[in-house]
């Protein structure tokens, strides 16, 4: 049995960016279907418009748990970080311009989980890079320099099709 020292924390980073994206896959499902059945969302407040924001907050949900599942299967791919934190940055800012500026979001109990659970995907997502490899964030000078060094073909197919 592995001790707990010898655990890879990519894989903890890993683990909490799918908890996160299956959260936001039920949080997406709840919301849709809270919208299409007529019954009030327990995030939003009552108001004319809350159908809509309920559909909008669904489909941000699910925009979010998908682009997480991506990065949680794939954390060496770069574009998947900057997005997923993107998408969580902008989770985070439709939950607090809701709560703050337009009023459609309490500010309770039902607002804290979402905003921890999407801070802490946060700080996992910008983790990534610094578990990854040392040179993640330097491009090279040249992407296609830089793609083929990384491949490396045997030399004998090279040769063996010369001789044909």
């Amino acid at each position: 049995m592995a001790s707990s020292s010898s655990l890879d924390p990519l894989f903890a980073v890993r683990g909490v960016l799918a908890f996160v994206a299956f959260t936001e896959l039920t949080a997406c499902v709840r919301s849709l279907h809270e919208g299409v059945a007529g019954r009030q969302s327990a995030l939003f407040t009552l108001r004319e418009d809350s159908l809509a924001l309920s559909h909008c907050y669904g489909f941000l949900c699910l925009q979010t748990a998908l682009v997480l599942t991506h990065l949680a299967v794939c954390p060496h791919y770069r574009p998947l970080v900057s997005l997923s934190a993107s998408a969580l940055c902008l989770r985070l800012a439709f939950l607090l311009s809701h709560a703050l500026v337009f009023g459609t979001v309490a500010l309770d109990q039902v607002l804290i989980f979402p905003l921890v659970s999407l801070t802490v995907a946060l700080l996992s997502t910008l983790l990534v890079p610094a578990i990854t490899a040392g040179d993640f964030w330097s491009w090279g000078e040249d992407e296609n320099a830089e793609l083929l060094r990384k491949m490396k073909f045997p030399k004998n197919k090279r040769s063996s099709k010369k001789d044909e």
